[in-house]
Parts: structure tokens; sequence; C-alpha cells
């Protein structure tokens, strides 16, 4: 490429103006609390540090925004029963 050769990122070369950048993340599966899970998956007690670490990182680009494709937390009684009160209030509003 003549001019500017663009800029390499992996496999990928990126070339011209971008309009816009932003990040896509999921499964975040939160914790109600760093010392409890309602997960019965391992892994997913690390996940507060875990997403602590993915939003520094976030917050240290130059991001327009971010999207979160969900499962933001991880379903226990009481985020249900919350969830079901939010749920009919929604409906009274529909």
């Amino acid at each position: 490429m003549r001019g500017n050769p663009g800029r390499r990122i992996g496999a990928v070369t990126i070339s011209g103006k971008h309009l816009l950048t932003f990040a896509v993340i999921a499964d975040t599966h939160m914790n109600q609390s760093e010392d409890t899970s309602s997960s019965p998956y391992p892994a997913n007690a690390l996940a507060n540090a875990r997403t602590r670490r993915v939003v520094a990182e976030l917050n240290r680009r130059d991001l327009e925004f971010v999207v979160h494709l969900g499962d933001l937390v991880n379903r226990s009684e009481e985020h249900t029963s919350e969830l079901q009160s939010r749920r009919k209030l929604v409906c009274r509003l529909l």
C-alpha cells in the first residue's frame, strides 16, 4: 500500500478513518457479593474480579460506547423476586 499503510491488529490491517470505536461484552455473571456465587460453575466465583478487570481495560480505551449482550448477573432467588416486581411494573405501564 502506498501512503498510509494502516495499522496492523493481529492478522488484519486497518486503514482509513474510523467513524467510532465501541466494545461488546457479554456474560459477566456478576455475583451478589465477593464471597458468594449462586452459580454451579466454579469459574463464576471469580466473576466480580474478572468484570472489574474488563471495565478497567475498557476505561483505558477511547470508546464511544459499550454494548453488553446479556447475562449481567448470576440468577438468585433475590434477583428473581426483584425481576418479577419490575416485570409487573412494566406491564402496568404498557
